[in-house]
This record gives C-alpha cells, sequence and structure tokens, in this order.
C-alpha cells in the first residue's frame, strides 16, 4: 500500500515499517479517532488460495485476533488490538502503536553484567506470565519483538507469533497443521517442527539471556556437534544463574521451565532470603504421634426450588493424600446441582466461575465423570476408565475428565497414559494445581526428574499449600544429593500436614545421612508410630514409589538398633486405602 492510501475508509497509511513473508506492517493515522491517532496496520497474507484452506485460516485468525484483543485488556504491556477485519481474502490488524526502540537497539553487541541481565529476563517472563496464563504461546520473541517504551521505559511484546502460524495453516488428511513459526536462534526445535509450546517461549528468552552476556547472537553461540548454544566461556556468572539459564535454553522441552511463573520463580529465589538452617527444630517432632483427623461426613442438601442460589452452594471437596497416587480426586455432586462442576478448590485456582460452563455438553459429561467416581470408590476401575472416557467424547475441553482418566490410568499402571492425560488437562486449565502435582509424580515414576521438579515447583507457586508438591520435590532433591534441599521441603510438607508418614521417614533418612541422628530417630519413630509399613522397604518401593537412591540409604537407618526396637502404635493403620 502507498502512502496516503485510505483503508477501509478509515486508515491512513503514512509509511511502510517492514515486510516479509507473511505481509507487510504499516504506521497509519486513525482518521475517524478524535485525535487521529497513529496505529500500526498489519496486513497478512494467507499461504495459499485453496478455498478449504482459506476458510481454516479465516476460522483459525478470527479465534486468535478475539484472543489477542482479550490480552491487550488485561495487560498494558501488550499492544492493544482495536480492529481485526478482511478485505480481498486478506486480512488485516490494526493495534496500539507503541512508541520506544526494540531491544535490539538497546542491546547492541555490549556485553551487559548478570544483574542487568536478569533485570530485563524477569521483565519480559512478568509479561509473558500473563501470555501463558491465558493459554497463549507467543512463537516469536526476540528482540525486534521488545520494545522499550519511551513514556515509561517498561518493556512490551509485540508480534505475537500465533497469528502468523494460521496464515501458515496447510491441510493434513487429518486435519489442518500449522508448521513451525518463530525466528532461527530463538526456536527450539518443537517449535521449528510445528508444535509449540510454553517452555518454547522460555526457550527464547534463555536465548536473549545469553545475547544480553555474550553480545552475540544465538544463532553463533549454536554448536552444531551437540546441537546446544555454548556460551559459558564468554561470559562470567554465578553457577546459580548458569544453572537457571542452562535449563532454559535445554534442548529438550522437558528439560526447560514448563512456564514463565516457573522460570520467574526459580530466578526469584536468586535473591530470596537464605532459607534457616535444616534440623529438625524447623517443626518439633511431637511427642505422640495424634490419630489422623477424622473428616466430617459432607453432605449437601437440596435448597427449596424457589430460593435456590448457585452463587450460596459450597460443595463438598473429597481429597485424598497419597504419595503414590498424589490424588486429589475432582468431585461432581450436590443435590439439586448433579450437571455442575463443584470442585470449588481447583475452580478458585483457575479464576473460574463453577458455573462458567453450563452447555448441555458439559452437564452430560459431568453425569459420567459423577458415575467414573463412584465406580472408582468400589474399586470398579475399568467401570470408571469407560465413564471418564463417555465425558470426554462428549466434551473434549472438560478438564476434569482428563485429569480423573488419568488419575485412573496411573493406578491401572498406564503411566505414560496418565501423563498424556495429565498434559491435556493443564492444556485447558493451566492454573490446575493438582494436574501439576500428579504430573509431577508420573513423571518421576517414568524418570524424568528434572520435569518432576519443574511441575512441583509450579504447583507451589499456584497452591502454597499443596503438601504433595513439597513431598515429591524433596524425594527428587534427595535423588539429586541435594539433603538440606530435601530437607527444607520434607519440612514445608510437614507444616501443612504433621501426620505424613512418607514425609516424616524421608526427613528421618536424611538427617540420619547428616548425622544428625537424634533427630532423625525421632522423626523415623513418628513415621512408624504413624504406618506401620514404615519399616518395610517392599512397601515403600511398590508403595510408596521410593527410589533405589533414597532406598538403599533408608535401609542402613531402618536396620540400626534404635529403629529395629520401636514398634509401632497399636492404632497404626494396617492400611491405607488404595
Amino acid at each position: 500500500m502507498l502512502s496516503g492510501y485510505l483503508l477501509r475508509n478509515r486508515y491512513r497509511i503514512e509509511n511502510r515499517l517492514a515486510a516479509g513473508g507473511f505481509g507487510e506492517t504499516y504506521i497509519a493515522v486513525d482518521e475517524d479517532y478524535p485525535n487521529k491517532r497513529r496505529v500500526v496496520v498489519k496486513h497478512l497474507k494467507p499461504q495459499s488460495n485453496d478455498p478449504a484452506v482459506l476458510e481454516t485460516a479465516r476460522r483459525l485468525f478470527e479465534s486468535e485476533a478475539v484472543t489477542l484483543a482479550q490480552l491487550g485488556e488485561k495487560t498494558d504491556r501488550i499492544p492493544t488490538l482495536y480492529a481485526y477485519f478482511e478485505e480481498n481474502r486478506e486480512f488485516y490488524l490494526v493495534q496500539e502503536l507503541i512508541e520506544g526502540k526494540t531491544l535490539t537497539l538497546e542491546l547492541g553487541t555490549q556485553k551487559l553484567s548478570e544483574a542487568a541481565t536478569l533485570e530485563i529476563i524477569r521483565e519480559i517472563l512478568a509479561v509473558l506470565t500473563e501470555v501463558h496464563t491465558n493459554r497463549i504461546v507467543h512463537r516469536d520473541l526476540k528482540p525486534d519483538n521488545i520494545i522499550r517504551r519511551s513514556s515509561d521505559r517498561k518493556l512490551v511484546l509485540i508480534d505475537f507469533g500465533a497469528v502468523k502460524a494460521v496464515l501458515q495453516t496447510v491441510l493434513h488428511a487429518s486435519g489442518p497443521k500449522s508448521i513451525g513459526i518463530g525466528t532461527a536462534g530463538y526456536m527450539p526445535t518443537e517449535q521449528a517442527m510445528g508444535y509449540p509450546t510454553a517452555a518454547s517461549d522460555i526457550y527464547a528468552v534463555g536465548a536473549i539471556a545469553l545475547q544480553c552476556l555474550t553480545g552475540k547472537l544465538p544463532s553463533q553461540l549454536f554448536d552444531e556437534d551437540t546441537m546446544e548454544l555454548r556460551w559459558q566461556h564468554l561470559c562470567s556468572v554465578s553457577d546459580r544463574v548458569a544453572n537457571i539459564l542452562s535449563r532454559m535454553v535445554a534442548t529438550k522441552q522437558l528439560d526447560r521451565y514448563p512456564n514463565a511463573m516457573a522460570a520467574i520463580q526459580a530466578i526469584d529465589s536468586l535473591v530470596a532470603p537464605a532459607p534457616p538452617t535444616p534440623s529438625v527444630t524447623i517443626i518439633a517432632p511431637p511427642a505422640s504421634i495424634p490419630e489422623p483427623p477424622k473428616q466430617p461426613h459432607q453432605t449437601q442438601s437440596s435448597p427449596p426450588a424457589t430460593t435456590a442460589s448457585p452463587q450460596a452452594f459450597q460443595p463438598p471437596v473429597r481429597q485424598q493424600i497419597d504419595r503414590r497416587k498424589f490424588v486429589k480426586w475432582a468431585t461432581l455432586g450436590g443435590s439439586g446441582f448433579i450437571g455442575i462442576l463443584v470442585l470449588s478448590k481447583v475452580f478458585n485456582r483457575l479464576k473460574l466461575s463453577p458455573f462458567a460452563s453450563t452447555s448441555a455438553k458439559r452437564t452430560a459429561a459431568d453425569k459420567y465423570i459423577t458415575s467414573g467416581l463412584k465406580k472408582f470408590d468400589k474399586r470398579d476401575f475399568q467401570g470408571a476408565l469407560a465413564d471418564y472416557n463417555r465425558a470426554i467424547k462428549i466434551d473434549r475441553k472438560h478438564e476434569i475428565a482428563y485429569f480423573n482418566r488419568g488419575n485412573t490410568k496411573d493406578y491401572l499402571g498406564n503411566t505414560k497414559g496418565a501423563l498424556a492425560d495429565y498434559n491435556k488437562a493443564i492444556a485447558l486449565a493451566p492454573k490446575f494445581a493438582d494436574a501439576y502435582a500428579n504430573r509431577a509424580f508420573v513423571k518421576y515414576k517414568l524418570g524424568d526428574s528434572k520435569g518432576s521438579l519443574a511441575d512441583s515447583n509450579t504447583t507451589i507457586a499456584l497452591d502454597p499449600k499443596n503438601e504433595t508438591a513439597f513431598q515429591n520435590a524433596a524425594f527428587v532433591k534427595y535423588d539429586f544429593n541435594d539433603l538440606q534441599g530435601a530437607i527444607e521441603l520434607w519440612s514445608k510438607s510437614l507444616k501443612i500436614n504433621p501426620d505424613n508418614s512418607d514425609s516424616q521417614l524421608g526427613l528421618a533418612v536424611a538427617l540420619y545421612k547428616q548425622g544428625q541422628e537424634s533427630e532423625a530417630y525421632q522423626w523415623g519413630a513418628a513415621a512408624i508410630r504413624q504406618e506401620k509399613r514404615s519399616k518395610d522397604l517392599n512397601f515403600l518401593r511398590n508403595e510408596r514409589y521410593w527410589s533405589d537412591t533414597i532406598l538403599k540409604d533408608a535401609a542402613k537407618f531402618l536396620k540400626t538398633p534404635t529403629m529395629t526396637s520401636i514398634r509401632p502404635n497399636s492404632d497404626s493403620p494396617s492400611k491405607q486405602k488404595y
């Protein structure tokens, strides 16, 4: 479009900013706006004239545009989308013009200090957290797409790759599929193959950090032999920072932080106050182990039909704590409200209303989930699985159906199937803390310790009182020979639930290995009196999934004269459900 051209009888083109394979970007004047504000107009051209492809691209373009508009309304660090439309089978976005200079111009070829680099990437990650929370992947993070706004010196993320991906849609026998979108050097392997995730954005931010530290483009740091970015010989950073950045740019997706929230947590830990010296004084061992608190039987009566108020409805929440499962079953129920998803704690974390989805599909699916829960309680696991399959067939966006099916698959020994279902639940509900906790456990069982620890950290960030997340992270820390880290995490787990025999025994073994024998024996005794099978290594291996690493140390600890002399309480539970 030439300068002076009036687009849609409203946007007068001033000049062209950029041009590429996807289209062109212009600065224009909005003639209908009172002060004739300047805007950015993106002219996007589909890569195919096939009618079927064009129709798919049109539908996806509208969906992505609506998403970007909603995102721009939630934060001022992403340009506001003013309008989107189609003309002559080509698409247009009209966005807020961000006055400032790109991070590319700001960085140049200079090398930044560790502190300056962390300040920049933390600010980027803070904006990206809002993006990932809304189930969006930027796909094209690079210094050219980050602007330092002149008015307040804040960083703004521009030029999301999602819309570009829509325009690159091609048709396969199985349906539409997007090919890789991004920029070489800042784009990890899975994104280049067309499967971007939030962890793909983390790679890009890590690559930007390395550019800040070394003054070199990521493409200049790429080692073709190792397929990794080699950078540590070009700058000087602390070991802790080096570990964080190495994880951000890890070649394997599962080795990276899963999202911006987890990466920020790691960075913030660098400046957090040092934790207290690990000691049982963090939590004083109880003189006697009380019986597990009995859960009051909860019922929900039907309110009178004439006065029923959904807002006042508080459903029961069934909760089951067990290291083997980390299961916290999502429940449905409540007389008169059978079709409504009612796990209020989960919905608080998701920032959704339990009554946000009342479609006929959701209601029908909920009935099968209720049936599945009842069948699981009767140990009819295959029947429960069949009900969850039916629920998902009816409503493929029902995160609780995938979550409960994952729990059932894990119980039946289908760990990889459980992982796939937790992945789906999290994709549908990125703030589903219990799904992250359960996924952390199955990752641990599958040998992905780093991924397990990342999911546990995410769970803790979403739900600081999730004892199973602290407990699972502690076992991973122990396997990494980080005894102090494991002790701190088990201690936090026990602050939430002092009767957790797994955490009690894990803490005891770690303390014993550190030479704190007196405290270790107190915690060991507490564990055995709480759960007498804690002395059985086969129980720990097969029912609690303790690793060979900690089992070896536990065997030494449990064979000491002090521990062999301890007898469980007569009222210690002889077996636990499931």
